[in-house]
């Protein structure tokens, strides 16, 4: 089943993975905020991840933990639905595969034909860094390294159904980046 329909709840508030309130913003800079949504304090994208099957391989699409998109189509906390592509992704050329992380390469999710994730996807915390191009006035990322690779234990279903707040939480529990580090 394919996530279309809207989903109605109230948003309490929410926390972001780093302790600042999860923002709301326009769809504008959920697409081109890299610093403000999709990154952590140390300037690697922290987001989830749920990546729908497909014969070439498996199609990322991130979700930001710290931004809420304001949109008129989904009610407040579901705005994220309308905007599945907002970071196009080419793939990660087989890296989380040869880490055992996932059993198959990352494709692009760029490609209009794409197919959306599923309700029963997997939902991943992910954490690494992108290789940023720009083409035609867009910008394509490829996953580059892996800090963190998560199964959450939620499905895609799930995930939608679930408050900003828990999202957050969520997040915060496995970021890493709010693991002390040692002083040398």
């Amino acid at each position: 089943m394919r996530y279309w329909i809207p989903f109605s709840f109230l948003v309490l508030g929410a926390c972001s993975a780093n302790g600042e309130a999860v923002k709301e913003v326009t769809p504008e800079v959920y697409l081109s905020d890299i610093n403000g949504c999709w990154s952590d304090q140390s300037g690697q994208i922290a987001s989830f991840l749920v990546i729908a099957d497909s014969e070439n391989g498996g199609i990322p699409y991130p979700i930001s933990s710290k931004c809420d998109v304001q949109t008129d189509i989904y009610p407040p906390g579901k705005g994220f639905l309308n905007y599945l592509n907002a970071l196009y992704v080419l793939g990660d050329n087989g890296l989380l595969e040869s880490k055992s992380l996932y059993p198959k390469k990352l494709v692009s999710n760029a490609i209009t034909h794409s197919p959306l994730p599923d309700t029963g996807d997997r939902i991943y915390y992910f954490e690494g860094k992108f290789t940023t191009t720009q083409k035609n006035q867009q910008t394509f990322h490829t996953i580059s390294t892996v800090s963190s690779f998560i199964d959450t234990g939620l499905t895609f279903g799930e995930f939608v159904e679930i408050e900003p707040a828990e999202r957050s939480n969520i997040a915060k529990q496995y970021s890493t980046s709010l693991v002390p580090r040692k002083q040398n």
